[in-house]
């Protein structure tokens, strides 16, 4: 029998999003529920085989495949796919204390309004990238909703942040 991870499909208001909780940073996206997932079917396996590649043990899947809701209530907004995402990843945690988790330190002043912004898309584009640093994803593809202009500054200011902790 064949292993197989979980799969967490959402629409996120403009696409469907297929997540792979067990698996940092390999997701899928479509116009439709199934593109998503074969997109996300696809990535499953460049992931496991470039993980392969580079001389990594791949995760076993979970054995267990009930889904749970968070145990903190993300609202129905813009953040609330990012912020299930950091809650996933991150434990059930408050804006503050995941912003403190992810590296914004107090002399950003990085208020919990301001980080749940973020999440959203809005406010700061340090924020959104040192989120999109936390869970391994380019901006753009978490927030495919802004503007072209917003999603290309932003991806270049990730670009630049993850080359300057590559030379640390």
């Amino acid at each position: 029998m064949q292993s197989r991870y979980q799969m967490h499909i959402y629409f996120d208001g403009t696409t469907y999003v297929a997540n792979i909780p067990e698996l940092a940073g390999c997701v899928g996206y479509g116009q439709s529920y199934v593109e998503a997932a074969k997109n996300a079917e696809a990535s499953i396996t460049e992931w496991v085989f470039e993980a392969i590649n580079s001389g990594k043990v791949p995760p076993e899947p979970a054995k267990d495949f009930v889904l749970r809701p968070p145990t903190r209530l993300v609202e129905n907004s813009m953040a609330a796919p990012v912020m299930l995402r950091l809650h996933r990843k991150y434990g059930n945690l408050s804006n503050r204390e995941l912003s403190i988790k992810i590296g914004l330190v107090e002399h950003h002043a990085t208020t919990p309004s301001a980080f749940a912004n973020a999440a959203a898309g809005k406010g700061s584009r340090f924020v959104r990238c040192a989120i999109a640093i936390a869970l391994e994803e380019w901006p753009s593809l978490i927030w495919p909703f802004l503007s072209v202009k917003t999603r290309q500054a932003d991806d270049e200011v990730y670009l630049s942040s993850i080359e300057d902790n590559n030379k640390l």
